[in-house]
């Protein structure tokens, strides 16, 4: 380590001053010697740049070494052994943050040699780290270090660190065995018992470092530093006329140092034994400053907290001592001026805030109150707070002169807020004071363009020209920045063409070139080989590099723009621009959660316009992620914090609309989450303040009204939204397919299907088969939809058959479609095929577990296939997955109205005319055990009764009975019933049983028996007879359309006859819209009774009836669960009878169908019809109704 004797001669490393001589004359040896560290770091690499640069170190090419190893770092991306190098290069170079910076890049698992840590430790020592720097020394400086320099840098890092006693351990080592000390081993000594002694005064063992001062002082009684600690000590310890008087003594003829002179001016007056001027003593500095030691030997708390960076911290310190000293305020000058300027530099380097905080505390304190003012407006405009810069200087410009900067500074806040009359009364003020201000003409020449008078702008600049014989290059190339503030970069670029093609090496005119072409966004090539060459010409620019940055950012080479940012940043990591791209571009790229991440790890002081845009991204990030809870969160807390920034001068300009544009926001997310109620109080809210709203956000309110059955304001707001697309001329594919596409739902709801259909038919006609989404032409997904939607309007239209045959068809071309699949399964259910329909469902399901609709139809058929566990199982989960979704809710509902109890009430009036009339009515409670498994009652009264104008005299009879039963399920197929009954008075008991069987999705099979019937005719039960029936009966299902039913009935009368009657009925439905049904039915019956002589009631030997019942059915109205149905019934047909010729008969029958909610409705109706009864031929009439109620 010999060469740092002689390769460090003369330099800041050392202090030292030696004569050129001295250097000249070691400066061979030094080079042969000094490059025993980098040549062992060296040995294992033979990189060309690498040992390029370090001989550009050893041939004192500092900032060429320093390029290069910053290139060679770049290249093995800081491979350790090269930050080794490039540790000692910066070192030599005197960059001692930079090799700080290499050096903590290091990993901590490699082994750094010890030389390189020896250097380190210098650098540690002249950044003020002193305690880094004692560490290193003490584990890595050679016991025999010749290199005085650095043992003493050692001794010094140890004084000030508070080690002092390593120190001392060190000498002490290195002089065992020597005869003799030598001299400068010596001072060494003294320098740290003189630190140790400041160690102890410092810990309040004051006689301890008066013993070690008082031992120096014998040997060194010349040596101001040593006298003034002993002196301030004495004044520590109490010892205050002993210190005064020597004091007085020692420094009659010598400048005291200010600290020790501010300790004796704080003395009592009655203690001073001589009258010496405090205002001189205040004043006066120790020769120590210009010895070995930088500082004077007990370092005031004020430049050390300066010296730390902490400007608050130190500020306190002053102020404390202001008011403690009074009149000797001058004495902190110094300091503050040194705080002043540390804030400046940091304004420099874009930490403003800290810089704006320093210079408000400055002027609390009176301190150069003017040009703090004066520095603070120019440091707001620097952090682009121009309002807080314009209302500053109003203030300023009353009670001071302001210089030609401050007027420049003012002209640009007015300027920059669109104040342009004010800006050019400032920028003319300070050409008032300076005629050659570069930036009071170019201030004055943007603020004329901004106020829109471009013309007059050229005139002045032509005008300014003419004050010269060959104007500066800034004034020649004013006219094109004219030209870009006006936005004119067409222009722009064709000047600094031509004026490129005279001044081919301009740098200042191309860099203006790529800026003009950026503004421009076209010729993104040519501006980026233009930025190559300049940055290749000028490799750290940093405006240079942005500007590539910017290239590649509009090239959306987002990764290399986020690389080189980072080397901009590794350069100067305050630099603006590139603070505010960093989190720009990983926004460009959807990483807003990352981005704000980092902003809140790193602290980084940015634009306002980044914060701004990380909310809004946050939010828009979370939505597109279907995370409406976040979401939610994230644009609540920007709305408060738009709230906030309206109160920020430089936040506040669209604070308002950003505010706004969050609450648009809101209501995005609380249509994802489905609240449509909150999302519509959102709206109204908006509509209330008179906040014009997008159409965008309109589709999604209009929505909204739609899902909470609003379906006429929905529609209102569709239409709307239709004419304002027409108004503009877009109304086309694929601007008017969402609006359409809530036109026809809305009319769905609304029951108006020829409408809906029209709808439908445009968007089949004007949607197209292929689409191009990224210049590709594929199938149009919407074209599709379309189609599968078509298959849904046929069954909104009760057109089932219709749908099964479209969507078996459209399936065939598409099997992987789900849609359609789920549709064609929903067909299945609704024409009641529930094991087909639930096998479909499960494929839909499993081809899509996200598929909603299939889950949902899946829970309805795994119910009606008695998997009611599992169907409220899947509704469950469902209703945890979308909570708000309405199809989940009706699923949910639908089965919990299957589980209430339901009352249904029967009332029946007929009058035979001659024959018997009665009424009645049945009252019945079911109650639900499990799903499809109930208990029930019932209760019925039964009036029979002749006519006293009849054959037979009058007759009446009340039948009161009562029941209890039930209505079991036993599995998918198997059902039985039965109940038990009697009448009032506890007489004529009776039972029933039965069973239901369905073994297929068509068929059904039942029979029961009955012991105590009321089957039977009505003036058997008036003359009372009594019956026991066995009944059993087949219906077989092919389709809504088409039903067959078979049905045979034996009663067992007790007089003895055996009436047994075979019934059939072909059901066939003709024509089914959402409006009108047209069925025909084709129905006959025979009955046999074995008893047919002597009866007291009509019973024939046989007697067939056989009616062709045609049926009509209108809706007239449906919402939801409302609706108004009614249907009637003809029939017409043929009556034989044993012993009597055919002979027709006919009835009407009407009702009307009540479904007031989805728990409660009724029947009401009449008939009326020709009866044969033998020769008889009466003409009836009756009114029925039923009433059910589910609760």
């Amino acid at each position: 380590m010999f060469y740092f004797a002689f390769f460090n001669m003369g330099s800041k490393d050392t202090g030292f001053n030696i004569k050129p001589f001295f250097l000249f004359l070691f400066s061979m040896l030094a080079f042969s010697t000094s490059a025993d560290i980098l040549d062992d770091l060296f040995a294992r690499n033979t990189d060309s740049q690498r040992r390029q640069a370090v001989v550009n170190a050893r041939n004192g090419k500092y900032d060429e070494a320093a390029a290069g190893i910053k290139k060679v770092l770049a290249e093995t991306k800081n491979a350790p052994d090269v930050l080794c190098d490039a540790v000692v290069i910066f070192k030599w170079a005197g960059r001692y943050d930079e090799a700080l910076k290499a050096y903590d890049g290091i990993p901590k698992d490699f082994k750094i040699p010890e030389p390189v840590q020896v250097e380190m430790a210098v650098v540690y020592c002249k950044l003020g780290k002193y305690s880094e720097s004692a560490s290193l020394f003490e584990k890595y400086l050679q016991k025999n270090e010749k290199d005085e320099s650095l043992v003493r840098l050692m001794v010094e890092a140890c004084a000030n660190s508070g080690n002092s006693e390593k120190a001392l351990k060190y000498l002490d080592a290195r002089s065992k065995g020597l005869k003799e000390i030598p001299e400068w081993m010596r001072k060494l000594y003294a320098r740290a018992q003189h630190g140790k002694a400041v160690e102890a005064a410092k810990a309040g063992r004051h006689q301890e470092s008066l013993d070690i001062l008082k031992g120096l002082l014998k040997n060194n009684e010349n040596d101001v530093a040593m006298m003034s600690d002993y002196i301030l000590v004495l004044s520590w310890a109490g010892r205050k006329d002993e210190a005064r008087n020597l004091y007085d003594e020692y420094y009659k003829e010598r400048k005291a140092p200010a600290y020790l002179a501010k300790e004796i001016a704080s003395m009592p007056v009655e203690n001073k034994p001589s009258a010496i001027k405090p205002e001189r003593a205040a004043t006066e500095e120790t020769s120590v400053q210009k010895t070995e030691k930088p500082e004077m030997a007990v370092e005031p708390e004020t430049d050390r907290l300066i010296r730390d960076g902490k400007l608050n911290e130190a500020i306190d310190e002053i102020s404390r001592k202001i008011s403690s000293a009074g009149k000797d305020r001058e004495l902190l000058n110094k300091s503050l001026s040194q705080i002043h300027s540390k804030a400046v530099h940091d304004a420099r380097n874009g930490k403003y805030d800290e810089a704006l905080v320093i210079f408000d505390r400055l002027i609390e304190l009176n301190y150069e109150k003017p040009v703090i003012l004066a520095d603070k407006i120019m440091v707001l405009v620097w952090a682009e707070k121009y309002k807080d810069a314009i209302a500053v200087y109003s203030n300023y410009k009353d009670s001071y002169s302001p210089k030609a900067n401050v007027f420049d500074a003012a002209g640009t806040a007015y300027r920059r807020t669109g104040r342009y009359a004010e800006a050019i009364d400032c920028y003319e003020k300070s050409l008032a004071l300076n005629g050659d201000n570069p930036s009071a003409v170019k201030g004055k020449a943007f603020s004329m363009v901004g106020a829109g008078h471009a013309a007059e702008a050229q005139s002045f600049i032509r005008d300014e020209m003419k004050k010269y014989q060959k104007p500066p290059k800034w004034l020649e190339m004013l006219p094109c920045e004219a030209y870009i503030v006006e936005g004119r970069y067409d222009e722009a670029g064709n000047f600094l063409k031509t004026y490129l093609k005279n001044n081919p090496d301009d740098a200042d005119a191309k860099r203006m070139l790529v800026e003009t072409l950026i503004q421009e966004k076209t010729g993104i090539q040519e501006a980026m080989k233009i930025s190559d060459e300049l940055i290749a010409a000028d490799p750290s620019n940093p405006d240079l590099l942005f500007l590539k940055v910017t290239l590649l950012q509009l090239s959306r080479k987002y990764i290399e723009a986020y690389d080189l940012n980072q080397k901009i940043l590794s350069i100067n990591k305050f630099y603006r621009p590139s603070v505010n791209a960093k989190y720009h571009i990983l926004l460009d790229i959807k990483a807003a959660i990352l981005a704000d991440q980092m902003l809140k790890d790193s602290g980084d002081d940015v634009s306002y316009a980044v914060k701004k845009r990380i909310m809004g991204d946050l939010a828009a990030e979370q939505l597109s992620w279907k995370d409406y809870r976040k979401a939610i969160d994230i644009i609540d807390g920007n709305i408060l914090t738009y709230e906030k920034y309206k109160g920020i001068p430089e936040a506040a300009e669209d604070a308002e609309q950003l505010k706004i544009r969050a609450r648009f926001d809101r209501i995005l997310a609380l249509f994802q989450a489905e609240k449509m109620q909150d999302l519509i109080k959102e709206y109204e809210n908006l509509r209330k303040e008179g906040i014009d709203t997008p159409s965008w956000l309109r589709q999604n309110v209009a929505s909204a009204y739609l899902y909470c059955r609003q379906p006429d304001t929905a529609l209102a707001m569709y239409r709307e939204l239709h004419e304002e697309l027409k108004k503009s001329g877009k109304d086309s594919y694929p601007d008017n397919y969402l609006t359409l596409q809530g036109i026809y739902a809305c009319l769905i709801e609304l029951e108006d299907q020829r409408a809906a259909d029209e709808i439908l038919e445009f968007l089949e006609k004007e949607t197209p088969a292929f689409a191009r989404p990224d210049g590709v032409y594929i199938e149009n997904p919407d074209k599709m939809d379309v189609a599968v939607e078509r298959g849904w309007w046929y069954i909104y239209n009760d057109q089932l058959s219709y749908a099964d045959e479209y969507l078996t068809d459209l399936h065939y071309r598409a099997p992987y479609n789900t849609n359609i699949r789920t549709a064609l399964a929903y067909v299945h259910y609704y024409r009641g095929w529930f094991r087909l329909a639930l096998e479909e469902f499960q494929i839909s399901a499993t081809l899509d577990p996200k598929d909603k609709a299939a889950q949902i139809g899946m829970a309805y058929t795994l119910n009606e296939n008695d998997e009611w566990e599992q169907a409220r199982s899947l509704a469950a989960e469902l209703a945890k997955t979308y909570p708000a979704d309405l199809a989940v809710k009706k699923l949910q509902r639908s089965l919990e109205l299957q589980e209430k109890r339901t009352l249904t009430i029967d009332s029946n009036y007929s009058n035979e005319g001659s024959f018997v009339d009665g009424s009645g009515i049945t009252i019945r409670l079911d109650q639900p055990i499990y799903p499809d498994r109930k208990i029930y009652t019932e209760m019925l009264w039964l009036l029979t009764s002749q006519p006293k104008d009849s054959n037979q005299e009058g007759k009446r009879r009340n039948i009161f009975r009562g029941a209890i039963g039930f209505d079991w399920r036993l599995d998918r197929d198997l059902s039985i019933f039965g109940e038990a009954s009697m009448d009032y008075h506890a007489e004529n008991p009776g039972f029933m049983a039965g069973l239901r069987y369905k073994p297929t999705d068509h068929l059904t099979l039942t029979g029961f028996y009955n012991s105590y019937t009321l089957n039977m005719p009505p003036k058997a039960l008036l003359f009372g007879k009594k019956g026991q029936e066995a009944n059993i009966s087949a219906e077989y299902r092919f389709s809504e359309d088409l039903i067959v039913n078979a049905g045979f009935s034996n009663v067992w009368v007790s007089d003895g006859n055996l009436n047994q009657t075979y019934s059939w009925k072909i059901d066939k439905g003709l024509y089914s819209s959402a409006y009108w049904k047209f069925r025909v039915a084709l129905e006959g019956s025979t009955t046999t009774n074995t008893k047919y002589r002597d009866s007291e009631y009509y019973a024939p030997k046989y007697y067939t009836s056989i009616y062709l019942v045609p049926m009509v059915e209108h809706l007239w109205y449906r919402r939801y669960e409302t609706s108004i149905t009614d249907r009637m019934f003809i029939g017409i047909g043929p009556h034989w009878e044993k012993g009597f010729n055919c002979k027709s008969q006919y009835y009407l029958r009407y009702e009307q169908e009540y479904h007031l909610t989805d728990y409660f409705g009724f029947i009401v109706g009449g008939k009326a019809g020709k009866e044969r009864y033998g020769s008889d031929s009466p003409f009836s009439w009756g009114l029925y109704s039923t009433l059910t109620w589910k609760f």
